[in-house]
């Protein structure tokens, strides 16, 4: 028998009896251990969050004050209002929070365990820097535990309806919305509020050392554990099925939080076979497979952003918890898809999919990979955070994406030591991170929109609370989080420049980091020990910090400096020796990754956006628009003069000002034609075997058009080395009807059917030409001259797909 430490017991037969919770049901590449054992690896190790302290005078150290003062404004009895009202325990006449906090809103309680998960961090990092408020926030932790054990004691007594009929369910509303998950009926999220607490119960024992908190989460896993056992495998894959796009049949879909991580993380503390059981029931083998065998279906599926990203963070665990190789190959694929074809130029994610309503909601979903001007290049709706999106109206960049993908990030630097993670962690601490709260007020944003005329919607102090005030909250708390990590006392790795103070205690050194980054690029790192020793210091260099040099004690090193990479510096170190660190901040830009004439630009680390009400332009190349930046009065921008003078300011410093995070260059961009195929021109039609059957020609809008009920297909030359784009042309209000959708996959079947993108036609632009450029993947035109390119219809929601309509010409060129 299993108990848990309030005497309630779970029999071990019952928790096997589920077959997607056993252990036959894990990943067969996963069963490289068995219940009770874990790796032991050696990558590289994070420090406590007691061990580094911010310099006070930094701006570092002013951003965790603000969110400091949010998280002591917090009342606690008006937090939890809600799971004291179902527990029947007194509210003591707390007036409850708004929001999504509100006690009719369907995930109402998130945000208690974020907060729980907020305080433990900060009353640690904040130890040194506010000793007062630091215990301040211990107390808060502990009376908040001391609750959430009170009201799971009182649901475990409740009787009737409500009931859980079990000991150790723990949340704001009864068990209702769990039965209706079970029956594959319409819910909210219950288990991504399940996550949240457990989260927060764990971070207060593991980071506060909070004993009673382990107890109330080991009795949470055990009541669901009780739960999931009675499930068969088919009902739990059902109830854990994430890809939105199911063809003509809806199906249910369900987003979960990071499950498999904290019950793995669970297990390893409690080393009970149920808990890690309880993880393998949000195992889903099908996402694990895509993973590792690298094939990027996010967009084709829908899927939602933060629920896989979350969802990778199990995977992560998965590998560090028991060494099988599947879990990391899978997590790092994820990550090389996100910086290749998914990311913004801040290092954001998330926007609109690439379906027509009801799958183009709001801004928390995949799209095709590469394709972000679609997500980036039209103003967002008026209508609010959280809204649905109309037609031409869309967000992206999800807050809680940015902060989860960094800790999956993190986890990549410490298992692989390669700096190119260490540089993808800082684009995006630097520019969607730090780019989230209001500096003064400490409110946070949802979404970081990119398009023209996006300015950043913060929320307020009482009536938001929404998924991102919670991850926004925990990231404040430990900011300096990943400055350094390290491996044991023999090797110290300099990942994150952050100002402040590092107790190595396992080598006995403190090092001082003295630098205003990112403001500028001068880093300084101080030793100091009570004797000489000896060990590695890795110095992170940027790939973008071209010409760096570093000097210790005023003596340039031997090593040849390689931005991308670090640096090692081995010697036996005294007290009082110094590094200086010299990364110049020169201007960039960065063309997207689907249309050359859209740039993004970068000073450094900072990526700069245009403060204007629209769009801003350029006429001219790239390096002419470098060339006519000049550095303004106000520190770390650059002014446009012209015509209509824009100010660029990095991201992270703009607070009230409306901007377009890319600017278009006019002027027809340097491109080589490859091929064209001339609509409705008989000859061009038979020279690029255009395919004739189920498919209909016209005329509309003074331009010959075509469209097909299956699938249309040409072929075209494409450029055997390098990238190949293809440009399609279509009106901007095309739409499906109630008969059919204007849907469809452009594939390329001569390189084994790899879908090239998801086009869905949906009055993308009224009354004007849609030009969209699809960038067609290196690998699938590798030494070939012509490729057959296929718009093949697909179903949705129980009509039949239509391809096209397609006008005037299809046409692929390279850049020149």
């Amino acid at each position: 028998m299993i108990s848990n430490d309030d005497g309630m017991r779970l029999s071990r037969r019952g928790m096997m009896k589920g077959g997607a919770c056993g252990a036959a049901s894990l990943p067969l590449m996963a069963q490289v251990t068995t219940d009770g054992q874990w790796a032991e690896l050696d990558p590289l190790r994070s420090f406590s969050h007691d061990a580094f302290t911010v310099d006070p005078a930094s701006e570092t150290a002013s951003r965790m004050r603000v969110n400091l003062a949010y998280l002591l404004s917090i009342d606690l009895d008006r937090l939890l209002y809600s799971v004291r009202s179902y527990a029947g325990l007194s509210t003591r006449s707390a007036k409850p929070y708004g929001g999504w906090e509100a006690p009719t809103w369907g995930s109402r309680g998130h945000f208690i365990g974020h907060y729980l998960s907020a305080v433990s961090k900060a009353a640690k990092s904040m130890a040194a820097l506010d000793p007062e408020a630091a215990r301040g926030l211990a107390a808060r932790r502990d009376r908040l535990v001391a609750d959430l054990h009170q009201c799971q004691q009182a649901i475990g007594r409740l009787q009737g309806e409500d009931a859980p009929g079990r000991f150790g369910y723990l949340n704001t509303q009864s068990t209702a919305q769990f039965d209706r998950l079970e029956a594959l009926k319409p819910c909210d999220v219950p288990y991504y509020q399940i996550h949240k607490f457990m989260a927060g119960l764990l971070d207060a024992y593991l980071i506060g050392g909070n004993r009673q908190a382990l107890s109330v989460a080991t009795g949470m896993a055990n009541y669901f554990a009780w739960r999931m056992s009675r499930l068969d495998a088919a009902r739990i894959a059902a109830m854990t099925e994430t890809r939105r796009y199911q063809g003509q049949t809806p199906r249910f879909f369900m987003e979960f939080g990071a499950m498999q991580d904290v019950c793995l993380l669970l297990w390893r503390q409690t080393g009970n076979p149920a808990h890690r059981r309880l993880a393998a029931c949000f195992d889903r083998p099908w996402f694990l497979s895509m993973l590792a065998e690298d094939r990027d279906e996010l967009g084709r599926n829908a899927q939602h952003a933060n629920t896989e990203i979350a969802n990778v963070m199990g995977l992560a665990r998965h590998h560090e918890t028991t060494g099988a190789p599947a879990y990391r190959d899978a997590t790092l694929n994820f990550l090389r898809w996100m910086r290749e074809g998914h990311e913004f130029a801040n290092g954001s994610v998330s926007g609109t999919s690439d379906y027509p309503a009801p799958l183009d909601y709001g801004a928390e979903l995949f799209g095709t990979p590469g394709l972000t001007f679609r997500q980036a290049s039209v103003a967002p709706s008026a209508r609010g955070v959280g809204s649905v999106s109309s037609a031409g109206h869309r967000e992206c960049g999800e807050s809680c994406c940015s902060h989860n993908l960094n800790r999956v990030t993190a986890y990549a630097l410490r298992v692989t030591g390669d700096a190119r993670w260490g540089d993808a962690y800082e684009r995006r601490y630097v520019n969607a991170v730090l780019a989230q709260q209001h500096p003064a007020s400490g409110m946070l944003v949802y979404n970081l929109n990119l398009a023209p005329g996006s300015v950043k919607k913060f929320g307020t102090a009482e009536d938001s609370f929404w998924c991102c005030y919670g991850s926004g909250v925990e990231a404040y708390a430990e900011l300096p989080e990943n400055a350094f990590l390290h491996r044991g006392a023999e090797a110290l790795y300099v990942v994150n420049y952050v100002p402040g103070t590092l107790d190595w205690r396992a080598a006995g050194v403190r090092v001082t980091q003295e630098t205003r980054f990112p403001a500028d690029g001068r880093i300084g790192l101080r030793m100091a020990m009570p004797a000489p020793r000896r060990f590695a210091l890795h110095v992170r260099i940027p790939a973008w910090a071209s010409g760096a040099a570093v000097r210790v004690n005023d003596r340039a090193v031997s090593k040849v400096v390689t931005p991308g990479a670090f640096l090692p510096i081995t010697r036996v170190w005294r007290d009082g020796d110094r590094v200086e660190i010299d990364l110049p901040f020169a201007l960039r830009a960065e063309p997207m990754t689907d249309r050359a004439d859209m740039v993004s630009l970068h000073h450094g680390p900072n990526f700069l956006v245009g403060c204007a009400d629209g769009e801003v332009t350029f006429t001219g190349a790239s390096d002419a628009l470098l060339r006519a930046l000049r550095p303004a009065a106000e520190p770390g921008s650059f002014d446009l003069t012209g015509a209509s003078p824009v100010r660029f300011r990095p991201l992270h410093r703009v607070v009230d000002h409306r901007y377009a995070g890319y600017t278009r260059l006019i002027g027809e961009p340097e491109q080589r034609l490859l091929d064209e195929l001339t609509i409705g021109d008989a000859h061009s039609q038979a020279l690029h075997r255009l395919t004739t059957n189920r498919v209909r020609f016209g005329q509309a809008h003074g331009e010959a058009w075509i469209e097909g009920d299956e699938a249309i297909d040409m072929t075209l030359a494409v450029d055997p080395v390098r990238k190949t784009f293809l440009t399609c042309r279509y009106w901007g209000g095309d739409a499906g009807d109630a008969t059919f959708a204007r849907l469809f996959d452009i594939v390329l079947p001569d390189a084994g059917a790899v879908v090239v993108a998801t086009q869905s036609l949906a009055r993308e632009a009224p009354g004007k030409w849609h030009d969209v450029t699809y960038p067609l993947p290196p690998e699938l035109t590798k030494n070939r001259k012509r490729v057959t390119i296929r718009f093949l219809a697909k179903g949705f929601e129980r009509v039949p797909g239509r391809a096209g309509r397609l006008f005037s010409h299809v046409r692929t060129f390279r850049l020149a």
